[in-house]
């Protein structure tokens, strides 16, 4: 299935097949996708904001990218919990040690996430609507349109892509704010700081801490020497605290210039939703800003994922 993964794939492949994706997430896509993320925020938060507090996690943050994934694919409602189960199930199998029960695990989600749209994507194909699915299923590029396989596989990399690391950046962005409550306030009497804050908490709490390459030539990298097809682990986290790009990195500052960071990948493999992605982070922290005026942590211990690539909170229960 990786095999597949547009991240895993070189030119001259790669080509024809990202143009197919660069076809379908269009930048009306993308903006059509704000005010039905803007509804979803709200419906999630409502029982949180009348309990007066919540598990950021559990209640919202890994339901919400799962959630807008699955509008833009044009999923009936009813199966949306399905696919966070099983989108879930995925993403822990990317971690560099596994157990045999994590793995199948997986294995059963991708295969039932399979089996869910494989007629549904042919019944697109030959009746496309305006959703992801139907754009995916008849795009065509240079010639090339995706097989099958490649279609399926995309759309479950859809979830890979964005629901371990739009839960993570939620959780991981909602807690260094409230750890850095100077931040917190000026977000607050500044709403216009959004857009960068989430740029900002991004940088300082990466929910994507590694990242893997591959050597294509013999070469020498930080003064130790590499061959060719050897594996390179890169931190992802390290370099966006890097006091090269960024004064006083381990500092949280939602007022930073210009906050760069790894957060969707660079050049040729950048995030196709990255403006999604975005869209949805400043959209969730604003309605949670707006929905819980005295936003606090409770007493409660706080869980973090066993995790060494991907960072994430288990559980995060706030008080409104």
């Amino acid at each position: 299935m990786m095999a597949n993964w547009l991240v895993m794939i070189d030119p001259p492949r790669h080509t024809a097949l990202r143009e197919v994706h660069d076809q379908v997430f269009t930048a009306d896509l993308m903006a059509s996708a704000r005010p039905v993320s803007e509804k979803l925020i709200a419906e999630l938060l409502a029982d949180g904001v009348a309990a007066g507090g919540m598990d950021l996690v559990g209640q919202f943050a890994d339901k919400l990218p799962v959630y807008v994934i699955n509008h833009l694919l044009g999923l009936p409602r009813a199966d949306w919990d399905q696919f966070v189960a099983w989108s879930r199930a995925l993403a822990a199998t990317t971690e560099p040690l596994l157990t045999s029960k994590v793995l199948r695990a997986g294995q059963e989600a991708v295969q039932g996430m399979s089996d869910y749209l494989r007629p549904l994507a042919a019944q697109r194909a030959q009746a496309p609507g305006d959703d992801v699915l139907s754009g995916l299923a008849t795009a065509e590029a240079n010639g090339v349109r995706l097989s099958e396989e490649e279609l399926l596989d995309s759309v479950v990399f859809l979830y890979q892509a964005a629901h371990p690391t739009g839960t993570g950046l939620i959780a991981l962005g909602a807690l260094a704010l409230l750890r850095n409550p100077d931040q917190l306030a000026l977000l607050r009497a500044d709403p216009t700081l959004l857009a960068g804050a989430v740029e900002e908490l991004h940088r300082y709490d990466a929910p994507a801490q590694m990242n893997d390459r591959v050597a294509t030539e013999d070469m020498e990298l930080f003064g130790v020497p590499l061959r060719r097809g050897q594996l390179v682990r890169l931190c992802l986290a390290s370099a966006n605290r890097d006091p090269a790009w960024h004064p006083d990195a381990e500092r949280l500052d939602v007022t930073r210039p210009n906050p760069r960071h790894f957060g969707f990948g660079h050049g040729l493999h950048y995030c196709v939703a990255a403006a999604v992605g975005r869209m949805q982070s400043q959209a969730a922290f604003g309605a949670l800003l707006d929905s819980a005026p005295n936003l606090r942590l409770t007493d409660a211990k706080l869980r973090f994922m066993p995790s060494a690539s991907n960072r994430g909170l288990i559980a995060l229960p706030v008080e409104f």
